[in-house]
């Protein structure tokens, strides 16, 4: 429960009182409203790009954050009449809004400065697979998808050894004890890994080539195409996990088990999950704290994180300008804010991500690597491991493809398949 006292004290005290202090003083052109994913930037950073506003304009600025669970849910958002000057959606949901026309282009300043932060890895993600004018989004975090586990939990050889592949997911010998997020694009490219999980083997030579052309096109069509077939297939597949499945939990209350230990103990999670929950956070003192120094939490050295051998996907999450924007000058000049070396080392930190700067991302991976400090008591595999869910290596990226928009056709179909699964009685 790292954040749960500070976040209910910002939202009693921005209701109470913060909002009726601007509610008569802060123009619209004076506050920034942003739809982000949760624990997904530093505490610190709204602060101090409220005072560099003040700086640079002489003015206040309000800003108001939202919080969203699926990306799915930014569409309907939007369509209700939300103008949010700032969104942070992942790589296919951004496709999609571009497809809709529901995006502006970014100023050209946030854009060079971007060109000259970038890591090109990402860049070339982003330009081959989602926006590849280059006008639109700039990324923010980036990772994998994989298997998180407490190693406390599971220690027979045999069991470790079979979290390298995503058949583990569907093990009777962790019946009960399995996360699934409440996700279904991820749960449908899982599952697709799964049903594929022999030819997947048999393109790769044993998963010993990852270059071979037959695995790549495989792994691709897995996350980037979908039919009516392939709906019925993942269907198969999640219907026959489901009686083993502990819960289909939203990105917070299964990472926040995870952490506490003693509930489920292994499941499918984002890698920035992983760093999040296995890394340290320096948490600031709550409003009535006595004390005004920063308490370090140790994050959980007993959970592991692997990425199965059958594949993965390469995710990258964005921030976008919607047409509806009211503010978006300071949208700009929030981006290009958290494009700052130093304040994209903290949100990495933070998120346990890495960043699309590629100096603070090769900066904070020198860090850690000369931290022995913060690896003392952590289980054999912990460093290798947290090393792997914070920077993803290349090896891993090998086997790794993008998710593509499914396109409207079908999006719902997916989408209601998946909610049958979860309705459906174990």
């Amino acid at each position: 429960m790292k954040k749960v006292l500070v976040k209910v004290l910002v939202v009693i005290f921005s209701v109470g009182m913060i909002a009726g202090f601007f509610a008569g003083c802060a123009a619209r052109e004076h506050t920034l409203k942003i739809y982000n994913w949760n624990d997904y930037m530093d505490e610190s950073v709204i602060g101090e790009f409220r005072d560099y506003y003040r700086e640079v304009t002489g003015k206040r600025l309000r800003v108001v954050t939202d919080y969203f669970e699926h990306n799915e849910d930014i569409p309907t958002r939007l369509n209700l009449g939300d103008d949010y000057d700032l969104i942070c959606p992942s790589d296919y949901m951004i496709e999609r809004l571009l497809r809709d026309d529901m995006l502006q282009k970014l100023e050209e300043e946030t854009l060079d400065l971007y060109d000259e932060v970038s890591d090109p890895r990402i860049k070339d993600i982003i330009t081959k697979y989602v926006d590849p004018d280059n006008k639109y989004t700039v990324p923010y975090m980036w990772g994998t998808i994989g298997i998180m586990y407490d190693a406390t939990r599971i220690t027979d050889p045999e069991l470790l050894e079979g979290l390298n592949s995503w058949a583990a997911l569907w093990d009777d010998r962790h019946a009960a004890n399995i996360y699934m997020k409440r996700q279904e694009r991820d749960a449908y490219a899982v599952a697709m890994l799964h049903h594929y999980r022999d030819e997947l083997k048999e393109k790769s030579n044993d998963f010993t080539d990852y270059d071979n052309e037959e695995y790549r096109t495989l792994l691709t069509k897995i996350f980037q195409e979908v039919s009516a077939e392939s709906i019925d297939q993942a269907k198969v597949q999640l219907t026959a996990q489901r009686p083993l499945v502990r819960g289909y939990r939203a990105d917070e209350s299964d990472k926040e088990e995870m952490i506490a230990g003693g509930h489920g103990t292994l499941g499918l999670f984002w890698s920035c999950d992983a760093g999040y929950a296995m890394g340290d956070l320096e948490e600031e003192p709550g409003f009535f704290s006595c004390s005004k120094t920063p308490r370090i939490v140790p994050g959980n050295k007993n959970l592991g994180y692997v990425v199965p051998k059958e594949g993965t996907n390469v995710w990258v999450d964005g921030w976008v300008v919607p047409k509806t924007a009211k503010n978006s000058k300071v949208a700009n000049m929030f981006i290009r804010f958290t494009l700052d070396k130093e304040i994209a080392k903290l949100n990495s930190l933070y998120a346990g991500a890495p960043s699309a700067n590629m100096e603070a991302t090769n900066e904070l991976r020198a860090e850690y690597e000369e931290d022995d400090e913060f690896f003392k008591g952590g289980h054999a595999q912990f460093r290798e491991m947290f090393m792997e869910a914070m920077f993803p290596s290349d090896e891993t990226l090998a086997r790794a493809a993008v998710m593509r928009d499914f396109g409207a056709e079908f999006y719902n179909d997916v989408a209601l398949m998946f909610q049958a699964v979860i309705n459906s009685r174990a």
